[in-house]
């Protein structure tokens, strides 16, 4: 948040002095629209680049005992959730689900499964709308809060990690979690697998870009995901890491 008050602080001082100058005529109006111009471009930036952590601060990645990778799972629970905490059972592996509450209701099972399995449960919001952002704050804290009373009812735990629908962020989010009490987490590897159907091109990346200490971004949506899962977990383990949760290494 400091970098935002920062930057518009700065901006707002620029701005004032280009409109004097401007006044006097010893500067041209062009300069003004060229800085409101930098400024929209900064602040959208900030907005859809979560680790930037300029509207507030997410964890994006940790720092790891020994070797050691935190895989997360988002808009769950879903049809392949089953599928991935099967691979994650018989791999000895932990991991992250970020949940969307509306889902939970028809999946029951899976959310205590999630929990009984040594899993940490995240709270993604309620409806993950491509409007999210741009809701009052006390819309997004509704959201958040119905979201962790149907992770309570069946865990009888409250999440404590939120990830933010797309990861934007704006100081609407940053209150919203002031509110809750809540720690947004992003990434520091984006996986894209909502974005290929090639399983094969998914996992050469995700095994060229795995480092110690990062956050992965998967979805338990995909089936290609479920389908290159056991072979990158296979791999990681190869390579000596371990597969934990956020709350192994974060300690909340």
């Amino acid at each position: 948040m400091k970098r935002f008050l920062w930057f518009t602080v700065i901006g707002l001082v620029l701005f004032m002095v280009f409109v004097l100058l401007s006044l006097f005529e010893k500067i041209s109006p062009v300069f003004m629209l060229a800085e409101l111009f930098v400024v929209l471009i900064v602040l959208v930036a900030g907005s859809v680049c979560i680790r930037l952590n300029f509207y507030l601060h997410s964890i994006n990645q940790f720092t790891p005992n020994n070797r050691q990778v935190a895989l997360t799972f988002d808009d769950g629970p879903d049809q392949h959730t089953e599928e991935i905490l099967k691979i994650l059972k018989k791999t000895e592996s932990h991991a992250t689900f970020f949940l969307i509450g509306h889902k939970i209701e028809k999946s029951k099972a899976i959310v205590q499964r999630i929990d009984a399995e040594g899993h940490t449960i995240g709270c993604h919001s309620f409806y993950h709308k491509n409007s999210f952002p741009l809701q009052r704050v006390s819309r997004m804290t509704e959201e958040m809060v119905n979201t962790n009373a149907r992770v309570y009812s069946l865990t009888g735990k409250t999440p404590h990690y939120f990830r933010p629908p797309f990861g934007v962020t704006n100081p609407n989010v940053k209150k919203a979690l002031q509110r809750t009490s809540m720690q947004s987490v992003g990434w520091s590897l984006r996986s894209l697998d909502t974005q290929t159907k090639n399983g094969e091109k998914l996992l050469k990346k995700l095994k060229r870009k795995t480092r110690s200490g990062q956050i992965v971004l998967l979805h338990d949506t995909q089936q290609v995901t479920v389908s290159v899962l056991r072979n990158y977990i296979d791999f990681l383990k190869k390579q000596g890491y371990q597969m934990v949760s956020l709350q192994q290494v974060l300690n909340k």
